[in-house]
């Protein structure tokens, strides 16, 4: 079989799809796969139309057609858009109809299914029978999977092509717009003030609706609103693929045409951006393409972020989705705010035009109010692509993003958030607890609200004067440290100093009523320790500060576990409101993080029978700094769990 392949590569036969198609033929060597530089030579192709018919008559001698090409920005590159308006404009759909065809694609997969769904549509309306597609991230062919799967998709395509088969249509036949916008007059009534409005445009001669659309935007404002059209506009070429603004975003065309002073002068300035173009076939023109692929001398960063940007459009955009989402996707990866799209679908002339002059109004307020919608998946997902490869695969190709994401902050990746890595590590090791998970189960619909009900009922939360229910866990440590330390210097005064605070806490709890079991305990111990000391001239508190100590503090941790009431749970109550004290799951919590107390405790007791000083007390006192930030990362965590 003979296949006309029609390569959508500025770059010829030395672009990444091509390579696919070659090893296509490779495995295939009993078919003919004839490759036409579609892209590369579009401009012979559009001047000298015996160019234009030898293509035809290739394709029209074919058994099939591929249509291969590499992803630009969204779409396929201008200049292979440029081929399917000429197809159009030339009236030669007849000699692709009732051909067999077939999608090759090669992207990073950054919105590869709008541009499928672009071609898959021209496939229709050229009435070809297009059996499948093949979206491939460009790295596919490096890997055994990818070229197996490769080999079935082509082995498919031929397959059907030999077997005849029947193939659906996959896009409805569009219905042209007969519907004429007749503007009634109006007075201008928005003050722009010192706002930057661009208007970009590629109207033409005879396109009236879109002329008027335009002219009744512009009559919204007081000020005179600058248009542009891009058919004035200097640029040589359409964007090559050579990657050369990868290092520093310096484009090949610089000095060579006016397009990049354009932009950096006029685009990246503008406050407010409207595009306004007509539907060709199921995109704007090719004029337009041009646009967005030449910027892409700015890479993957989003030079338009903070904009207010609308479009204008002319044409069925109702029945082609696929161009809405193209332009919503490429105002939220822009980072910038999608004010609307007018259409001259209406019937209604004074529709038409009230919706331009809210257009015209709201691009004023929300620049104002430097609003930008909350992105959608199409923002998040297509930002977290280019993230993940310009971090890895591209990074040395695409130095200026590299250098943009790390200054930016684009580099979000999850694993950077500790808090978060921590807190799934502890909930996972907490729910493996029988009666924690069930109280997690139970009340996981409440637990998960509560935030967020806490945030929309109290817009400005009062600050709390309460003490922080961490401090009040670590102040009860204060005696106990100032205990040891003059212990060790075999000073006396410690256990009165220790007595003297415990007594104050207990004091200052009983008038709170609040009882701190580790309080009590303390100032149990150090009534007995000054009493033995002062009274019987023991030394054995003095000595053995560390060990007994600590024991007493690990029986006080088992005490309150007993009980049901693990000692830090007093402190951390100040954290929380009164309807979670009960709270099974709440005191499951503060047993696990009393335990690991407990286990610290008893620790350091046997620590200071075996060791010798002052190792005990650098032990010690890490594991004790441990313990106290896991009493804090855990109280954090609960109320987001």
């Amino acid at each position: 079989m003979k296949i006309v392949v029609l390569n959508g590569s500025p770059k010829g036969r030395a672009s990444v799809t091509i390579q696919y198609v070659n090893y296509i033929q490779k495995k295939f060597p009993q078919h003919e796969l004839k490759i036409l530089n579609i892209a590369q030579k579009i401009k012979k192709i559009e001047k000298d139309k015996n160019t234009f018919e030898d293509i035809l008559e290739d394709i029209k001698s074919a058994d099939g057609v591929l249509w291969a090409y590499p992803l630009y920005v969204f779409l396929v590159s201008s200049q292979y858009k440029r081929f399917i308006e000429l197809i159009f404009e030339r009236k030669a759909e007849e000699i692709f109809k009732d051909k067999y065809s077939a999608l090759l694609s090669t992207s990073i997969n950054f919105f590869d299914h709008t541009a499928r769904n672009y071609m898959n549509g021209i496939c229709d309306d050229l009435g070809m029978k297009l059996v499948d597609s093949f979206s491939a991230n460009m790295t596919d062919l490096l890997k055994k999977e990818g070229k197996d799967k490769l080999i079935i998709f082509a082995g498919e395509f031929f397959r059907s092509i030999e077997d005849k088969d029947s193939v659906p249509r996959t896009f409805v036949p569009i219905n042209k717009l007969k519907t004429v916008y007749n503007p009634v007059e109006s007075k201008p009534e928005i003050d722009a003030g010192k706002k930057k409005i661009i208007l970009l445009t590629d109207v033409r001669d005879g396109e009236v609706n879109l002329s008027r659309m335009i002219k009744r935007f512009r009559e919204s404002f007081v000020q005179n609103i600058e248009v542009i059209n891009l058919n004035d506009l200097d640029i040589k070429g359409g964007c090559l693929g050579c990657i050369h603004c990868g290092i520093d975003n310096v484009c090949v065309y610089k000095g060579k045409d006016g397009f990049i002073d354009f932009y950096n002068s006029k685009i990246k300035t503008a406050d407010i951006l409207i595009f306004a173009g007509i539907i060709k076939d199921r995109y704007l023109s090719s004029r337009w393409k041009m646009f967005f692929d030449r910027s892409f001398f700015n890479t993957h960063q989003p030079v338009l972020s903070g904009k207010q940007i609308g479009f204008i459009i002319s044409g069925p955009l109702s029945q082609i989705p696929n161009i809405r989402q193209i332009m919503e996707s490429f105002v939220e990866w822009q980072q910038a705010n999608n004010i609307g799209i007018v259409t001259d679908e209406y019937e209604d002339s004074g529709k038409i035009g009230n919706l331009l002059g809210e257009l015209a109004r709201r691009s004023i307020i929300l620049s104002d109010k430097r609003y930008i919608k909350p992105q959608t998946f199409l923002g998040v997902g297509g930002r977290k692509i280019f993230r993940d490869d310009i971090w890895g695969k591209l990074r040395f190709v695409f130095q200026a993003d590299h250098k943009y994401y790390k200054k930016t902050g684009f580099y979000d990746f999850p694993q950077k958030d500790f808090k978060m890595r921590v807190t799934n590590l502890l909930m996972s090791l907490l729910t493996r607890i029988s009666g924690f998970k069930r109280g997690f189960q139970r009340d996981l619909k409440k637990l998960t609200v509560n935030p967020y009900r806490k945030a929309a009922e109290d817009e400005s939360p009062k600050k709390s004067r309460k003490i922080p229910g961490v401090l009040i866990v670590s102040l009860s440590f204060i005696p106990w440290i100032i205990y040891w330390i003059l212990s060790g210097m075999e000073n006396q005064v410690g256990i009165v100093i220790a007595l003297l605070i415990t007594f104050v806490y207990v004091v200052f709890n009983t008038i709170r009523k609040k009882y701190n079991i580790m309080d009590i305990f303390s100032f149990v111990y150090f009534i007995a320790a000054a009493i033995i000391t002062f009274f019987t001239d023991s030394v054995i508190f003095m000595e053995r500060s560390g060990s007994l100590g600590y024991i007493v503090l690990f029986v006080m941790s088992v005490f309150s576990l007993v009980i049901r009431r693990p000692y830090t749970i007093e402190g951390v109550k100040n954290d929380y409101p009164e309807s979670f004290w009960g709270n099974p799951m709440f005191i499951t919590i503060n047993s696990v993080i009393t335990t690991i107390w407990a286990i610290i405790f008893f620790v350091n007791s046997v620590l200071y029978v075996i060791l010798d000083y002052p190792l005990p007390i650098i032990t010690t006192n890490i594991l004790i700094g441990l313990g106290i930030m896991f009493s804090i990362i855990i109280p954090k965590i609960m109320p987001e769990q």
